[in-house]
């Protein structure tokens, strides 16, 4: 077709949707607005937008339209290969009218031959290629034409640029943020140094006295009748020499370095022996898990006790705040091409105050006192922190709370 006053109408409103996308910095909603801008421009059938992954220098499709979801999810194609694979190589775009089978070079290539005319254009900017935008009419009767082919390579320009700024604005946030990390892990380490030291230096002087107590309260409690005049605050003295006892054993094991032997370790193998374990105690409460386990992770090195301390953790905690039942979901998935490894605890239970949500990990801050000391889950920060983790928390009043951990992926498993 001709471009004419209506196709440049076109073509200044998918530019201000580009720099409207652009300013929003939110690169999923960017990539479905383009893909589906171009589709309904062009009344193309179906469609894909891949992006390049850096690690493995491969095409991945990113957004989809028209085409099954087990192929979005599975798809990776190689620069050079196929279609697709061509242009990211060549870094131009490409019409095919009728068909492969009418193209010498992809000829070979069976699974697209009902396909009546499709456009491939890169994704250019800076002088490289970053993704494909694919456009295909399999029932049209419309075929593509030179004009339409120019018309996405306008809009792939326009996308490649905002794409290419979202992403800088992606890593300067992730760079900041681990700079923020390191920097809280460092003071962290400095306050467990030094609660270190203070640990050590009571627990001689005050462990001792109050095992002369609680030994001494025993042997009065055998020996008077119970609810006898002074039983009651025998009791009471007793019980309150056993909480500063145990108290003491929690800081120790919160502030102690890890002692275990690191191994390599299968994070779904950990996720299922401790839903095994926990499942028969969790059903009495009508609380079911469920599972969603992404096959082939790489492995983390841990102390697996330690990784099995935190996970019952989390799940006893949301079992503490569902005591009329709900579920308790679990996924694992692995980021940054294969760099780290993240295990995401899900409830539908009441969910985490604004007010309270930064101070979960601070030691002995508890909602559930006196029957919590408060130190669970800031054993379990530290636990992470000390295998160079992430963890952290997302919840809403009403909308249950998610809890995130992620660990570096063991070398040479990615």
């Amino acid at each position: 077709m001709d471009i004419n006053n209506q196709e440049l109408s076109y073509i200044t409103e998918l530019l201000n949707i580009s720099t409207k996308m652009l300013s929003a910095f939110n690169l999923e909603k960017l990539l479905r607005q383009i893909l589906n801008t171009s589709l309904d421009l062009l009344k193309a059938d179906t469609g894909s937008l891949m992006l390049i992954e850096e690690n493995s220098k491969t095409l991945k499709i990113k957004a989809a339209r028209g085409i099954n979801e087990d192929i979005v999810e599975k798809v990776n194609v190689e620069i050079g290969k196929q279609v697709s694979g061509w242009v990211a190589k060549e870094g131009k775009p490409l019409l095919l009218v009728g068909g492969l089978k009418n193209d010498p070079r992809f000829g070979n290539l069976d699974g697209k031959k009902e396909i009546k005319s499709s456009i491939c254009v890169p994704l250019n900017v800076e002088g490289r290629t970053i993704g494909v935008l694919n456009v295909n009419n399999v029932s049209s009767q419309n075929l593509f034409s030179e004009s339409d082919l120019k018309l996405l390579s306008l809009l792939a320009n326009q996308a490649a640029i905002s794409i290419w700024g979202i992403r800088l604005y992606e890593e300067a946030k992730k760079a900041n943020e681990e700079t923020r990390i390191m920097q809280k892990q460092l003071i962290e380490k400095e306050k467990m140094a030094a609660l270190g030291l203070f640990t050590a230096g009571i627990a001689h002087e005050i462990n001792n006295p109050l095992a002369t107590i609680i030994g001494n309260t025993q042997y009065l409690m055998e020996h008077i009748t119970a609810g006898a005049f002074g039983w009651d605050e025998i009791k009471d003295v007793r019980q309150a020499a056993e909480l500063s006892s145990r108290i003491i054993a929690r800081l120790f094991q919160y502030c102690r370095p890890s002692e275990g032997k690191k191994e390599a370790a299968d994070i779904n193998v950990v996720v299922e022996q401790i839903v095994e374990l926990a499942r028969k105690q969790f059903e009495k409460q009508s609380i079911r898990f469920n599972l969603n386990l992404k096959a082939n992770l790489p492995n983390i090195v841990i102390v697996l006790d330690e990784l099995r301390e935190v996970f019952l953790n989390i799940i006893f905690n949301a079992q503490s705040v569902m005591p009329k039942g709900g579920v308790i979901t679990i996924e694992t998935k692995s980021i940054d091409g294969g760099s780290f490894v993240e295990v995401i605890f899900r409830d539908n239970g009441p969910g985490i105050s604004e007010q309270i949500i930064d101070k979960i990990f601070t030691p002995f801050f508890s909602t559930r006192r006196p029957k919590s000391l408060g130190l669970g889950l800031a054993i379990c920060q530290r636990i992470i922190s000390s295998h160079n983790g992430i963890i952290k928390v997302n919840s809403k009043i009403g909308e249950g709370a998610e809890f995130i951990i992620r660990l570096p992926a063991a070398k040479g498993t990615v």
